[in-house]
């Protein structure tokens, strides 16, 4: 009986923290440090079309319509997700 309440409340917290995080952390805010970070690894201008969560079958954040212009090239990926 004790586990069986344990793992209810294991799972409302769960369910709870997925619909809590996309709210907390805004995309915009996402969206801004990664192309500052994709920026500051890699030196050429980046800019990322939408962001967005995915949770199944792995939690991660899923960047659409990634483009990274240099001088020499410019390189466009149509979805990355960072785990």
């Amino acid at each position: 009986m004790k586990h069986r309440r344990l793992l209810i409340l294991c799972l409302a917290l769960l369910t709870a923290t997925m619909f809590a995080i996309p709210t907390v952390v805004t995309n915009s805010h996402v969206q801004e440090r990664a192309v500052a970070r994709i920026s500051a690894l890699l030196g050429p201008e980046g800019k990322i079309g939408k962001v967005g969560w995915r949770w199944l079958p792995l939690p991660g954040i899923v960047f659409n319509d990634l483009r990274l212009t240099t001088p020499a090239a410019v390189v466009t990926v149509p979805e990355a997700v960072y785990l």
